[in-house]
């Protein structure tokens, strides 16, 4: 058995003070959760379930606030060190290091758990409506963009993502998934890029929490007021996904 309500509170104190807010604890566990559920899904052990929970609390261990920094390699380095000092023997240890060094793409997928956090970072995280307000906190706070324009800061970043995680990236059992997860973000941006007053918004309370670390990601989610239709229902899926009360939809996309 491994200590996973130990390595949780340690990935919680560690995050304490993270660089980055978007990569805090609160993204470490939902990715856990989410990778543990893709293991289920694609109907692999408990006990690979297990594994995957603990390489989703630790597959951002190490995140520099920039992207000039490979922080997958840095993590799973860094993933090795902790398991080791919680006497994680090196078998166990090293299926969960290539799971957090291989979370950042596609890669040549061994198993449920080899693809469980990437599948999990890509398609929950760093897609539907959470992300849009992920991504415009993110650009505020992201040092690579501290000297750059707003506007073109937000359109460089989710046109970039847009482009990196297109359906095809993904196995063709979870399409309808991540086509409905995609819908949300290209739809917010096609709105944004035609200068609709929601979307101004939206990015820039969120892109100014980021920049001033005011209120934690969550926070900025719960205290954002809609101005319109669109936004609410941006809000509102947003915190059903931060909540948890998502995955019975998500199932349904899967088996269907």
């Amino acid at each position: 058995m491994l200590p996973v309500k130990d390595i949780e509170d340690f990935a919680r104190e560690e995050k304490k003070d993270a660089d980055s807010v978007i990569h805090d604890f609160g993204h470490l566990k939902r990715t856990a959760t989410g990778a543990a559920w893709f293991v289920r899904i694609l109907g692999g052990s408990r006990e690979d379930e297990e594994l995957a929970y603990v390489a989703g609390l630790l597959h951002d261990i190490v995140r520099p606030n920039t992207e000039k920094v490979c922080h997958a390699e840095a993590s799973a380095e860094r993933t090795r060190e902790i398991l080791r000092n919680f006497g994680i023997g090196p078998e166990t240890a090293e299926r969960i290091v290539l799971v957090v060094r291989d979370h950042r793409k596609p890669a040549k997928w061994r198993d449920a758990l080899h693809q469980s956090v990437f599948l999990a970072d890509k398609i929950l995280e760093q897609m539907g409506a959470y992300v849009v307000f992920r991504r415009a906190y993110y650009i505020g706070e992201c040092f690579d963009f501290r000297d750059k324009p707003f506007r073109e800061s937000v359109t460089k970043h989710f046109r970039r993502r847009l482009e990196k995680f297109r359906p095809e990236v993904f196995p063709a059992r979870f399409r309808k998934l991540v086509e409905y997860q995609y819908s949300w973000v290209t739809d917010f941006f096609r709105d944004f890029h035609s200068g609709m007053n929601y979307a101004e918004t939206l990015a820039r309370f969120c892109y100014d929490a980021g920049r001033t670390h005011s209120m934690l990601l969550e926070e900025c989610i719960k205290h954002y007021e809609p101005v319109s239709y669109r936004d609410r229902e941006i809000k509102d899926e947003a915190l059903k996904y931060i909540e948890g009360r998502k995955f019975r939809e998500f199932e349904g996309f899967v088996r269907s």
